[in-house]
């Protein structure tokens, strides 16, 4: 049986890739994202599927989720260790198709300084809100 601490990592890579492989509405990917990262950051010692399914995915989404979990070799429960992911966990990147990349502090989109929308076409729409301190190039 593997660690907490390589259950943990597991979860969070297969949650991860659960949410942008098969979830195609922005907002609910960025939900779920969210979602996620408040649930390991949470002082609960150990973490529930089923039970973090319900509480933060749609209804068509939590069976499949629990599924990919299961097939990816993750308990249905498990104690949390944060060990090998905890730095992870600080920050969220958007990454578009066009090469555009956006890094922002896990807490920016519940402090209301990303919102993310899908478009009729099939884009996202990102929106920050914020003041701007700077620009730099970065190589």
């Amino acid at each position: 049986m593997p660690s907490a601490q390589v259950t943990t990592q597991r979860f969070h890579q297969l949650a991860e890739e659960y949410v942008n492989d098969q979830v195609a509405d922005p907002a609910t990917r960025a939900r779920y994202e969210t979602a996620l990262v408040a649930e390991l950051q949470s002082n609960r010692p150990a973490l529930d599927v089923a039970s973090f399914a319900e509480q933060n995915l749609d209804v068509d989404d939590r069976q499949p989720f629990a599924a990919h979990l299961q097939a990816g070799g993750v308990s249905r429960q498990f104690p949390k260790n944060l060990d090998l992911i905890k730095s992870k966990l600080r920050r969220l990147q958007y990454a578009f198709a066009s090469g555009v990349r956006v890094t922002a502090p896990a807490d920016a989109v519940d402090a209301e300084v990303l919102n993310i929308e899908g478009l009729p076409d099939g884009r996202s729409h990102l929106e920050v809100t914020d003041n701007l301190n700077g620009i730099t190039t970065r190589g």
